[in-house]
């Protein structure tokens, strides 16, 4: 499943696995229905689960240090690892406390997280591997 083999679907997972759409989904839109609600707590766990597993992400790549799929260099110029994929464990971990807040959209907002890891593989920055890893500490760490 990657851009040589579904060219068409090329602009579309490209943008699943930028940031920008993980930001814009899965903290910006729970972060201001929060802040509506004046729920502070879940503005303070959103924002500790982005950071966070930014943190977390960078720790763990350094210390497993697995080539991304044909030693890819990342769109920022820079050769790191590939497991876990940090995006899918940010978003998994979002969507379950997005969860919490908004317990209607839950379907949605674990759709989007789905969409984050198979944009990743799609566009050959991390393994199957590598994105389970990333759903089952994003998982971990909401806890």
């Amino acid at each position: 499943f990657n851009v040589t083999q579904y060219p068409q679907s090329k602009a579309f997972f490209t943008m699943t696995a930028h940031v920008y759409f993980l930001v814009a989904l899965l903290y910006l839109l729970p972060s201001i229905y929060a802040f509506m609600q004046h729920d502070w707590m879940s503005l303070v766990r959103l924002t500790i689960m982005g950071g966070g597993g930014a943190v977390l992400g960078a720790i763990l790549k350094a210390l497993v240090k697995r080539p991304r799929p044909n030693n890819l260099i990342t769109y920022l110029c820079k050769v790191d690892s590939s497991f876990p994929s940090s995006h899918t464990l940010i978003a998994v971990g979002l969507a379950m406390i997005a969860t919490t807040i908004l317990p209607q959209g839950h379907l949605a907002f674990f759709v989007v997280a789905m969409l984050v890891g198979l944009g990743r593989m799609y566009t050959q920055m991390h393994y199957l591997t590598d994105v389970l890893g990333g759903a089952v500490i994003g998982s971990i760490s909401f806890v």
